[in-house]
């Protein structure tokens, strides 16, 4: 079944996160474009990739974006940033699922995310600092001893068929060190593994500041332009 989404409510709450709004988080054109190659709709993470990868990959193509509130006011910008991706954690479930290979590709997929965020974070410095980028250690409790023990072997399986990714995780059982090192208390375990964080709003706008300047008359951005319909033409 299709369901209309319907468009953002026109009073929604105001996160902590968007306390303080991008200047360019009402920018509109003068008039919207009659034509371009490629229409957007939305401008959170989502949309500032595809983006992003359509201006780098094809020099010639043209891109608007159109956002029905101010620019990254959804979902993405409406949320704290954790660069987390579980991985092995959850490989085995996903590996019954699917299969080996399929579990492999999904986990790596997710892996490959958090890696080029932190690719764009070591390209552009002043990006990283306004949106607060650091790297952490991710730290996953488990209350119960069969959550830890199905952790630990979806991880073990993970590493065997993977063993590149040997190293990876690591795991916690002792309360002493649970208790004094993590300030963990009423858990059984835990397992730890490399993420980062940052604020999801002003690393999407920075970007969108950037793909303006470096692609000046073929990337537009529209805020409070909603989408309505969207029509199928069969002969193009």
């Amino acid at each position: 079944m299709e369901i209309d989404p319907g468009l953002p409510r026109p009073n929604g709450s105001t996160p902590y996160w968007l306390h303080e709004l991008h200047p360019r988080a009402d920018i509109q054109s003068s008039s919207l474009p009659t034509h371009v190659d490629v229409v957007v709709i939305g401008s959170g993470i989502t949309g500032l990739s595809t983006a992003n990868t359509l201006l780098k990959r094809h020099p010639t193509i043209q891109v608007t974006v159109l956002e029905a509130r101010s620019i990254c006011s959804g979902a993405t910008g409406r949320n704290g940033g954790n660069l987390v991706a579980y991985g092995g954690v959850t490989y085995k479930n996903i590996k019954q699922v699917r299969s080996q290979a399929m579990a492999t590709k999904i986990v790596e997929f997710t892996f490959r995310n958090i890696r080029q965020t932190k690719d764009m974070m070591k390209e552009s410095p002043t990006l990283a600092k306004v949106s607060e980028y650091r790297e952490l250690t991710r730290i996953r409790t488990f209350a119960d001893q069969s959550s830890l023990d199905a952790a630990r072997q979806s991880v073990a399986e993970f590493v065997q068929d993977n063993p590149k990714y040997r190293g990876l995780y690591e795991f916690v059982e002792d309360p002493k060190t649970l208790r004094e090192q993590y300030g963990l208390h009423g858990v059984v375990g835990a397992v730890l593994f490399d993420a980062a964080g940052l604020w999801p709003y002003r690393f999407v706008m920075g970007t969108w500041e950037r793909l303006l300047v470096d692609f000046p008359g073929r990337l537009t951005l529209e805020a409070r332009t909603p989408v309505i319909s969207v029509s199928h033409n069969s002969e193009n």
